[in-house]
């Protein structure tokens, strides 16, 4: 038989020390988030803690979205070839550049443009069905450019049973994407 102990509560979260949080207190979403570096300060990302951290390189951060123990998507954030200033890849380079992904077979485009985006950024996405080794998938490519030329591509895969269980979280990870600036 095995001998259960109360576990106790900390001192920190005694009735007493919880007196001073007020009840219904909601605590900021900005103080719940969960910020990733890139290894060579490229870039940033906060993010809910529904997405998980599966891997990262010098090339990439791979992430899960996890609900309910259920996998939704993965993205995958890459820094792309800076550009000159003021500029960005061209849309047409961007395309083709996805089309080609490794492991990917394009089957149709579902929906492709330009996102509004701030601080003086140019954002676009590209949306497809498609396969990965075999596998039915829904792909949605987002290239996020600032003024410096800096650059980096979001991608999301998902089984298209799911793509409608990702909603705007998509676009909210990649909003939340930030340019470290460099120190001269």
């Amino acid at each position: 038989m095995i001998k259960r102990t109360a576990i106790e509560q900390p001192k920190e979260l005694s009735e007493t020390a919880l007196e001073s949080v007020p009840r219904g207190f909601e605590v900021p979403q900005a103080l719940t988030l969960v910020y990733h570096k890139d290894q060579m300060n490229r870039y940033d990302v906060a993010v809910g803690r529904d997405w998980r951290l599966v891997a990262q390189t010098d090339q990439h951060v791979v992430m899960r979205l996890i609900e309910k123990g259920e996998l939704i998507a993965q993205v995958a954030l890459t820094p792309w070839t800076k550009a000159d200033p003021g500029k960005h890849v061209s849309i047409d380079d961007f395309k083709q550049a996805m089309a080609a992904a490794p492991g990917w077979q394009l089957d149709e485009v579902l929906e492709a443009g330009e996102i509004p985006a701030d601080n003086g950024r140019w954002l676009y996405r590209i949306s497809a069905r498609g396969q990965m080794d075999d596998v039915k998938v829904v792909q949605t490519f987002f290239i996020l450019a600032n003024a410096n030329g800096d650059q980096v591509i979001a991608t999301f895969t998902m089984k298209p049973g799911q793509a409608a269980k990702i909603g705007n979280r998509d676009l909210t990870l990649v909003g939340s994407i930030g340019f470290p600036k460099k120190k001269d």
